[in-house]
């Protein structure tokens, strides 16, 4: 998003906050940090099926405080991404709704190669989600993208309290044998090529 940063975070929080007024449902905000063009900007929600999501669409739509908040944010958005829905497959310990503000997502997507067999790609994933939250500390989920480009990737989600904490993680992550040999591992299945990997920090 163009123009000043500290009003553009404004904007995301009341988007979140409307968004909860409208639906019900919680939306947390995010701003990038590492990965992502600087100004950028993502939220992120849960619900239990396509169909709730839909629902929630459909109030957004026909509320006329959510269509005055686009026409403002409108003005300063330079870029969109694709909305992405995605399945999860390895719940957290707990949600980034649940987190504290400040809190680190570390996300890191990653397309199983052609020739890869299907069940052991899953074996590993599951088996990296559980020693990835184990060694880091971390809050760890395993989702697969459902629409876009980026469909069928993987989407490996590591959740840290704070800074400090992420800071913490990934030191001890880099120097557990065990996480290194099992993120290592994973070359056996995965086009490292297509891998990309961001940070954000919550701000609602």
């Amino acid at each position: 998003m163009a123009g000043s940063t500290q009003s553009n975070i404004m904007l995301a929080i009341e988007a979140s906050e409307l968004f909860q007024k409208i639906t019900g449902a919680p939306l947390t905000a995010w701003v990038g940090s590492s990965g992502m063009k600087p100004g950028t900007f993502a939220w992120s929600t849960n619900a239990n099926d396509y169909e709730t999501m839909a629902s929630r669409n459909q109030l957004l739509m026909a509320s006329a405080e959510w269509a005055d908040l686009e026409a403002r944010a409108s003005a300063n958005i330079v870029e969109r991404w694709e909305d992405t829905l995605s399945e999860m497959l390895v719940m957290p310990s707990s949600l980034s709704a649940t987190a504290s503000l400040g809190a680190v997502l570390m996300s890191t997507n990653v397309k199983p190669r052609n020739d890869a067999d299907l069940a052991q790609v899953m074996a590993w994933a599951t088996k990296m989600v559980d020693v990835s939250g184990r060694v880091s500390g971390a809050s760890s989920s395993l989702m697969q993208v459902g629409f876009g480009p980026e469909w069928g990737s993987l989407s490996f989600n590591s959740l840290f309290a704070d800074n400090a904490a992420y800071d913490a993680g990934s030191a001890t992550a880099r120097s557990s044998e065990e996480y290194m040999t099992t993120f290592m591992e994973g070359r056996n299945h995965f086009d490292l090529s297509s891998t990309t990997r961001t940070l954000a920090s919550k701000i609602s």
